[in-house]
């Protein structure tokens, strides 16, 4: 939610002259929003409807209904795979976009961060790290092949991380409850901000990826962009 009234803010933003920058971020936060609210939304709906249990199988308790709606989701926007292919895009046309980004997600922060919070903004900030090295690395290889393979999870990583800051500079307002630093902290420290798994990305596991996926296919099948 708080992520989605981000995009709501940057949209006004660009309607008003929007500084590159401003236009830089937006580009990006779009389509990551839209592919993780979409994602997760669909196991959340479900996870409620096991909660009601067989009631909540049953159609006029409105909750299947909800379920279907909620899987279109991930399909209608774009799926998640081309959402984050578009995110990557945005990365690699301007290498500068990233630095823009984690500029944008670090000035979220609170500048005096309470002690409780400490843990949550150091696991922020190591997962815009390995973001960044991730990049750099493979930007500097060339290696397109393993930057689409990571593509999803580097839309889920900005997600989370900047999900995570903003829980934190929610949980560090005076008005904010105990109940916001536990989201907050959860959030951070109870889930990899990003789960890049590099060992994935190398050409001979990708080549492997695609043989377990088209064995006993014909090459041109298997050569097919669906």
């Amino acid at each position: 939610m708080l992520l989605a009234l981000v995009i709501g803010d940057k949209n006004n933003a660009e309607e008003s002259n929007a500084s590159d920058s401003d236009a830089a971020v937006l580009r990006i936060v779009t389509p990551v929003v839209k592919l993780y609210t979409g994602k997760i939304c669909v196991p959340l709906i479900s996870e409620a409807m096991e909660c009601f249990g067989g009631i909540g199988y049953m159609e006029d308790s409105g909750i299947p209904c909800i379920l279907r709606d909620a899987q279109v989701t991930p399909i209608w926007e774009g799926t998640t795979n081309v959402l984050a292919l578009d995110v990557l895009r945005v990365l690699t046309t301007n290498p500068d976009t990233f630095a823009l980004l984690r500029t944008r997600i670090e000035s979220v922060l609170p500048s005096q961060v309470p002690s409780e919070l400490e843990r949550a903004t150091i696991a922020i900030r190591a997962g815009l790290d390995s973001i960044e090295k991730f990049l750099q690395k493979a930007l500097e290889r060339n290696d397109q092949q393993g930057l689409e393979a990571s593509a999803r999870q580097l839309a889920f990583g900005i997600a989370r991380t900047y999900a995570g800051a903003l829980l934190v500079h929610h949980a560090a307002d005076t008005d904010a409850t105990g109940a916001d630093m536990d989201v907050a902290l959860r959030w951070c420290s109870e889930q990899p901000m990003v789960d890049l798994k590099t060992e994935w990305l190398s050409g001979i596991r990708i080549n492997n990826d695609h043989g377990i996926v088209f064995e006993n296919f014909s090459p041109a099948l298997s050569n097919s962009k669906l």
